[in-house]
């Protein structure tokens, strides 16, 4: 199976209310944990975005969500991968 396209953000639940937040013109800062091995990549979604946000980071990844929406039905499979310890 191939994709069609891919698109790689952070994300969660209060990374999404923030950009709600934003959407609305508002400021909201947070607190995220970033796994220390993708801690660069993941400052950077963050920063592309221009969220405001205070970091510690963990040993180990953060966790990823793989989502695939299929073209040709609304099926929508996620796959929560485990993450760190």
């Amino acid at each position: 199976m191939r994709g069609e396209s891919a698109v790689l953000t952070a994300g969660g639940k209060g990374i999404n209310v923030a950009r709600v937040v934003r959407a609305f013109k508002e400021s909201a800062t947070l607190a995220v944990l970033i796994g220390a091995q993708d801690a660069g990549v993941y400052r950077s979604l963050l920063d592309s975005e221009g969220a405001e946000y205070i970091a510690t980071t963990h040993p180990g990844i953060v966790r990823v969500a793989t989502i695939i929406f299929e073209s040709d039905n609304p099926t929508t499979t996620i796959i929560n991968e485990r993450g760190s310890e």
